[in-house]
């Protein structure tokens, strides 16, 4: 039995047309080469809608292959992103939010550089003491008023020896012996052309404007010639310097010099 397909009725087998419908059924194999073709082209549509199917899978997925690849990427940029920002935090953290790390760096830093400055402060000053030590042994240091009483003795007793027609001998106790006394040697001879000299009756010598320095002294001597063919007294400032030192306890002359040209030269009437 078969049903018919135009109206679905029951039929014979082989039957050839409908007898409801009036239907031409087609013989069986008509029928069976006609289920084999469609059934072959239905076949082909399916292989065909399968290999399209296939076709456009493969193609979106060749697509997507490189979309996958552009996701590691930003992927391990984004890791690469977070660790240096990790890095960068904790270096922040460990430098700049915790000041007390720093300040015991720079307390410590302070501290070494203070011990170094006052190591090498109390070389310096140890070094400063040993110097100054050598300096007073050899150059002490004069005062003004000591110098002042030496000078101004040894030049009233050269201003005396004019006047008396001394040898002016008595002036060498000042300088210390063994020592260049040239500027012994000048007063000296002075003393004695000043002597000889007819026309001066008596000179009197004045230590004026007198400084020290360590151990130098710098001073001007007045010298107030009186003379004895009535004239006015005629009056010459020179400049002296020289060193001076200890000998002994005593102070003593080491240099003199005075200068060969008067600052001034006049007659006090």
């Amino acid at each position: 039995m078969k049903f018919c397909p135009n109206c679905g009725t029951k039929v014979a087998e082989d039957t050839e047309f409908c007898p409801n419908c009036g239907y031409q059924f087609k013989n069986s194999q008509n029928s069976s080469a006609e289920h084999h073709i469609y059934d072959g082209a239905e076949n082909n549509d399916a292989q065909m809608s399968r290999e399209a199917h296939n076709a456009d899978y493969n193609g979106n997925y060749d697509q997507k292959k490189p979309q996958k690849h552009g996701h590691g990427l930003v992927i391990t940029l984004i890791v690469i992103i977070v660790l240096l920002l990790a890095v960068g935090g904790y270096a922040a953290y460990k430098f700049v939010l915790t000041p007390g790390t720093n300040q015991q760096a720079a307390s410590s830093s302070s501290s070494s550089s203070s011990k170094n400055s006052a190591s090498a402060s109390s070389a310096s000053s140890s070094a400063a003491n040993s110097s100054s030590a050598d300096s007073s042994a050899s150059d002490p240091n004069i005062s003004a008023n000591d110098a002042n009483s030496l000078l101004s003795g040894m030049f009233s007793s050269a201003a005396d020896d004019v006047s008396s027609g001394g040898d002016a001998s008595d002036i060498s106790d000042n300088f210390v012996d063994g020592t260049d006394n040239a500027g012994y040697q000048d007063l000296a001879n002075w003393v004695h052309l000043q002597s000889n000299n007819d026309k001066v009756d008596s000179v009197t010598m004045d230590v004026q404007n007198l400084t020290t320095r360590g151990n130098q002294v710098n001073f001007q001597v007045k010298y107030d010639f009186v003379q004895s063919n009535g004239n006015p007294d005629h009056i010459q400032v020179f400049e002296w310097h020289g060193k001076m030192v200890n000998d002994g306890g005593n102070l003593m002359i080491q240099t003199l010099v005075g200068g060969s040209k008067p600052i001034s030269d006049y007659d006090q009437n």
